[in-house]
């Protein structure tokens, strides 16, 4: 490493996370713990935690043999319903102008597709999206994706892959075709009256309602002269690491998709391929076999079902934002209450592929706690109990009167009117600075 590396890898150490850059993550070379700075070495880490994921092996013959049977009913299907009816022109009208205008690997633009004669561009996606559903097919070139990875907000330490998430850039053609089928699917759930304790990625549910479900609860326990006992489980990489057959199973077992629908979906999950992105770094492509790709359109309400059957005491839930409450007098029952949520999330978890992140669960007691201690194991680990926590962006106190968010809040805000007021005086300033000889100029600015 030369000195311009050096000083680049302390400066990149020593500063604060900007933006959405990636910093140097934790390694091991060599039987030792190092720090990687080059953006290649960090890319083949982010490979390995979020595409690279090992196969849970979870797959039983049975299961297999189900899904070859429902493919060959799926595709005998011949109601004319949501599952099965053709693409129509009021369904392509409503795409134009959605979405991020940011091309995917085809390096087609949404601009593109909203600039050109309407009549035209509806004309030719009718019938290419007809085509391809017809056929059961979804395009290879739509089931590419650059994972950009972001970080994750909140975060103590920004040198470990699970700080950071990734986000799947694709075709702005697939995921405009994508919105069309997440939208029948929506439609079919909306019928089934799809679990009311999930209030993630759906019509008229939020993380307002989430939170309001757990507070209520919370309040409703502390007023009784009760403590509350929650459990704030976390998974590790939940998107990345769903089996898409089991996933499929679920989605034709528990919900009864069907048809093209069900033959969409499952061309949607197979043969894709992903590279990572890193500060303008790119990856090699590699399979991609395990996850929803979050940023796709269906990805995350395809999560979302894969999610719907976990152990029935775990709620209020938010995609993979998942809590157990127990509220009693006796923290010796409130704990051996919580121990069995966390047994049951294990096997759950297990069963399905999934993994719990036991050093990021954390419990926390309400009420007057003076000394009381919960103590509960995941994976024979301890689980730390803590006196706050940060869930769905809303800090939370042991008491419950949200002064930690308020004084966040606040702070938050004063630090917005700072930068904002930064960047105001550094412009006016520039467009003084315009006016003034350039040797003037430098000096400003300490330039010598």
């Amino acid at each position: 490493m030369d000195d311009r590396s050096k000083w680049k890898a302390i400066d990149r150490l020593t500063n604060q996370l900007s933006g959405n850059s990636v910093q140097p993550i934790r390694g091991v070379k060599d039987g030792k713990q190092v720090y990687l700075f080059e953006d290649c070495d960090i890319v083949s880490e982010m490979e390995k935690h979020h595409i690279l994921v090992p196969d849970p092996d979870i797959q039983s013959d049975s299961l297999l043999q189900f899904l070859q049977q429902h493919e060959i009913s799926a595709k005998k299907y011949r109601i004319h319903d949501v599952m099965n009816a053709p693409i129509t022109d009021r369904e392509v009208e409503v795409t134009f102008g959605t979405g991020s205008s940011t091309p995917g690997p085809d390096d087609i633009s949404c601009t593109l597709l909203d600039k050109a004669d309407r009549t035209q561009m509806k004309r030719c996606l009718l019938l290419l999206w007809n085509q391809a559903w017809a056929s059961g097919h979804f395009s290879t070139d739509w089931k590419r994706e650059n994972r950009v990875v972001i970080p994750k907000p909140g975060k103590d330490d920004y040198h470990e892959c699970g700080s950071y998430r990734t986000i799947s850039i694709t075709s702005c053609l697939g995921k405009r075709f994508e919105r069309i089928t997440s939208q029948r699917l929506v439609a079919v759930l909306a019928d089934l009256h799809f679990d009311p304790l999930q209030f993630a990625y759906l019509k008229t549910r939020s993380t307002t309602q989430a939170l309001l479900l757990l507070t209520e609860k919370v309040k409703q326990g502390l007023l009784a002269g009760d403590k509350v006992g929650v459990v704030f489980f976390d998974f590790t990489d939940a998107f990345g690491r769903v089996d898409r057959k089991c996933l499929l199973y679920k989605l034709a077992k528990d919900f009864g998709i069907t048809g093209k629908l069900f033959l969409h979906i499952t061309s949607f999950l197979s043969d894709r391929a992903a590279r990572v992105k890193v500060n303008g770094h790119y990856g090699e492509w590699l399979k991609s076999m395990f996850g929803t790709s979050a940023g796709t359109n269906l990805g995350p309400l395809l999560f979302t079902m894969y999610m719907h059957n976990i152990p029935a005491r775990i709620f209020p839930k938010f995609a993979d934002d998942v809590v157990s409450v127990v509220v009693e007098s006796d923290v010796v029952h409130i704990t051996k209450e919580l121990q069995q949520s966390v047994d049951d999330l294990v096997n759950w978890s297990q069963k399905w592929g999934m993994a719990l992140n036991v050093s990021k669960t954390k419990v926390l007691l309400f009420g007057e706690v003076d000394d009381d201690v919960i103590q509960l194991k995941m994976y024979g680990n301890d689980i730390t109990q803590v006196s706050e926590i940060k869930y769905l962006g809303v800090l939370l106190d042991h008491q419950l009167n949200f002064s930690l968010h308020v004084d966040y809040a606040i702070a938050k805000a004063k630090r917005s009117v700072v930068g904002a007021s930064t960047s105001l005086l550094l412009v006016s300033g520039m467009g003084c600075l315009k006016t003034l000889p350039r040797r003037r100029r430098c000096r400003h600015f300490g330039v010598v």
